[in-house]
């Protein structure tokens, strides 16, 4: 054996990873747009959640799929940060446009945004349940984002 296997003690070091927002954020979350799935409880199995979210946006994208190709959304790749209103330090800004909301959260896979991903929803989407926050930045150059603290 090679002293690689000597796992004989626990390690002495910790490492905790602490993300902190830098400069402004825009946050997304279907609560603050008033977007609610019929019939969705928290509480649900997740089978039965997801075909709820899969129906209701399967209508929502036939009913606005002209505008949710040409809202005005960034073209490049974002790394979101989940965060806790509650602990609001002025920063955040919601975005209050449902179009922009669905046309970001439905591209996220994992914590990043994906530009050219097709729209697609489950409830542990980030964004759908907890809200899910992205640098201002990105943003800058659209004119239609509409965010407010």
């Amino acid at each position: 054996m090679t002293a690689y296997h000597n796992m004989s003690c626990p390690p002495r070091s910790n490492i905790n990873k602490v993300v902190q927002a830098v400069g402004e954020q825009i946050v997304f979350n279907f609560k603050h747009i008033n977007l609610h799935i019929p019939d969705d409880k928290s509480f649900m199995p997740d089978a039965m959640r997801n075909a709820l979210i899969k129906k209701w946006l399967e209508s929502y994208m036939r009913k606005h799929s002209a505008e949710l190709d040409a809202v005005s959304r960034p073209t490049g790749y974002m790394i979101g940060t989940p965060i806790d209103l509650t602990q609001n330090s002025g920063i955040y800004h919601i975005c209050r446009d449902p179009l922009l909301t669905v046309a970001i959260i439905g591209r996220i896979s994992g914590m990043i945004y994906i530009p050219r991903r097709e729209i697609s929803l489950t409830c542990h989407t980030p964004g759908f349940d907890t809200p899910i926050a992205f640098p201002q930045k990105y943003f800058s150059q659209i004119n239609d984002l509409k965010a407010q603290p």
